[in-house]
């Protein structure tokens, strides 16, 4: 079952985020503003810990992308914003992902023969 490790900050683009878990809601949140912070909603993390995954990828995907210069704001029609990049800045955005993602996730060491506890 997968196990989510709630850390307590992420540097991003060399910028240190806190990393603040809601148990309030199941929602995500980026802040820029100084102190930098990311918010995770864990309302429903141990029963559904994919959704919450999903959550965290989502607001890491969105700050990469924003310290990357790829998010724009949407002047038509607000908080819908806008992405742009080309397939080589998506490909290093994605790099950039991967290494993050893995610090939330809780990698029990295997077991002699492959045995789980």
């Amino acid at each position: 079952m997968l196990k989510i490790n709630k850390i307590e900050s992420i540097r991003i683009c060399n910028i240190l985020f806190a990393v603040k878990w809601n148990p309030e809601h199941d929602g995500g949140e980026i802040s820029l503003r100084m102190p930098p912070y990311i918010e995770i909603g864990c309302k429903d993390m141990d029963r559904d810990p994919i959704y919450t995954l999903g959550v965290i990828q989502h607001e890491v995907l969105e700050a990469i992308f924003t310290l990357q210069g790829c998010r724009y704001l949407n002047l038509n029609e607000e908080r819908k914003y806008l992405f742009s990049f080309n397939h080589q800045e998506f490909e290093y955005c994605v790099g950039m992902l991967t290494e993050c993602i893995e610090l939330f996730l809780d990698q029990e060491e295997p077991q002699p023969d492959g045995e789980q506890l």
